[in-house]
């Protein structure tokens, strides 16, 4: 009858030491869940700042592309009216220029 018992206790400490490792592990497991959850926010967070920061790169792009365009249109326009007569790099430094 002792034995019967103290196979009984037994049981009854293996038990409940399986269920504190139980409930441990599912501790772990909820947190490890929300840091994956943290981090999927991080990085969709992150993935959109990429592909803004990428659309006003490209924004930009455009913007030099048109600035550029209209300066040489403009300075096309001014050549088509005025041809240069000489070498404008010589006739800054020597800062004459024979105009005809």
């Amino acid at each position: 009858m002792e034995k019967k018992l103290s196979d009984r206790k037994g049981g009854d400490d293996r038990s409940k030491s399986l269920e504190k490792k139980l409930r441990e592990l599912e501790a772990k497991l909820q947190d490890e869940n929300n840091e994956n959850s943290e981090l999927s926010k991080i990085n969709q967070r992150l993935a959109d700042e990429l592909g803004n920061i990428k659309n006003q790169h490209q924004k930009d792009l455009e913007d030099v592309e048109f600035t550029g365009d209209q300066t040489r249109k403009k300075y096309q326009g001014m050549s088509d009216l005025e041809p240069l007569k000489c070498n404008p790099i010589k006739s800054i430094s020597s800062r004459t220029c024979a105009t005809q």
